[in-house]
């Protein structure tokens, strides 16, 4: 069955649309949800192919993702997110109506489109088959039983899905999902398959197998 209905599927049975974790303290003391992050944000406003025209709010890992959304890994670093940024004129009520209204959809807060929709602009995963991998051996022995538990829920639901483990290492990887266990970073995870550069998770400090299964449905290409 193609991966396309599997989400459908997968998104009729609301199991993506998973809560945060209890609250847990970060290195400086401060508190914080396991997905959606409490830490300071900047907000931009953006020009790209996916929502068109938009403020975003964004956060930057230990290792340099953007992270929008609360949970959300945009594509590539942070200079990428911050290349989008949009300077142009807005409309205003003066203008036509279907421009302004267009301005309307394009530029509000992108949370707000998160809800039961699938992620437009990414590939899904070839066959069916997500292939993933741990960062070390250290974040498969800290976060290992809750990617399984993540992995089981997501089969239970949806059993034409596949999940195929290859060796650890680190950075990123043509066409794999690489997890890792960055402790104050919370949870994120890239959106859908990447071919050309790879995708990213992180399950931290507070993040247990309800998040995984949350972020998993981010890396299958949701974008609830």
């Amino acid at each position: 069955m193609h991966l396309g209905l599997a989400l459908v599927l997968a998104l009729g049975c609301n199991i993506a649309s998973v809560a945060s974790s209890q609250d847990v303290e970060d290195s400086d003391g401060s508190s914080f949800s396991g997905i959606y992050s409490n830490r300071t944000t900047e907000t931009i406003r953006i020009q790209d192919e996916y929502y068109g025209i938009r403020h975003v709010n964004y956060w930057v890992t230990s290792d340099n993702h953007a992270i929008i959304d609360g949970d959300v890994v945009y594509p590539g670093t942070l200079e990428d997110l911050l290349a989008k940024q949009y300077t142009g004129p807005d409309f205003d009520e003066d203008e036509d109506e279907g421009e302004e209204s267009q301005s309307s959809d394009n530029s509000t807060s992108s949370i707000g489109r998160r809800s039961l929709s699938v992620f437009r602009g990414f590939d899904t995963w070839p066959r069916s088959t997500v292939v993933y991998r741990f960062s070390n051996y250290a974040a498969q022995r800290q976060v290992g039983r809750y990617v399984n538990d993540a992995i089981s829920g997501w089969r239970r639901r949806a059993p034409y899905l596949r999940f195929r483990r290859v060796r650890n290492g680190g950075g990123t990887m043509r066409g794999v999902l690489t997890i890792s266990f960055l402790p104050n970073d919370g949870c994120y995870a890239s959106i859908g398959y990447n071919g050309g550069s790879g995708t990213v998770m992180n399950l931290g400090n507070g993040c247990y197998s309800a998040e995984a299964l949350h972020e998993f449905g981010h890396a299958l290409g949701e974008y609830q």
